[in-house]
């Protein structure tokens, strides 16, 4: 993390409305800058899409994009370690930004986030170095 982080419960929905908690770390780089990690395994979004990888994907991406009131302006989809992973751009209405990547390793679904005021805070080597130091290991922690 790119400043020290605490680590917190955050809510998560199911399908049916049920609320559910996954974990969660964060780091405020300044008032306006964040960086995240969440975290679930077997979360509610993953058995809501009946454990379908793409399906489940979607479902965590546009929860972010509803949540946080932003608009998707790009995502691209990949693999990290051999799992599926999104990667996406979103921007609110006050010109606030979002980057997201999303990695489901089995049962067990990643998100980061970075958060920035702006597009003139947001630098790309900054979101480029915080997504590329998560490393998925053998225990999936």
């Amino acid at each position: 993390m790119p400043a020290a982080a605490s680590e917190t419960p955050v809510s998560a929905y199911t399908g049916s409305g049920v609320v559910e908690q996954v974990e969660m770390i964060e780091a405020q780089v300044d008032p306006d800058t964040t960086y995240a990690v969440a975290w679930g395994d077997n979360p509610p979004v993953e058995r809501a899409a009946s454990e379908d990888p793409e399906k489940t994907l979607d479902m965590a991406r546009d929860g972010a994009l509803g949540r946080t009131q932003t608009s998707l302006i790009s995502e691209s989809r990949g693999e990290i370690d051999g799992h599926t992973s999104y990667d996406f751009l979103a921007r609110n209405a006050g010109g606030g930004i979002l980057n997201g990547r999303l990695i489901l390793k089995g049962t067990k679904l990643y998100m980061q986030i970075a958060t920035f005021p702006n597009t003139g805070a947001r630098h790309e080597e900054d979101v480029k170095a915080f997504f590329d130091s998560f490393k998925l290991t053998t225990t999936g922690k």
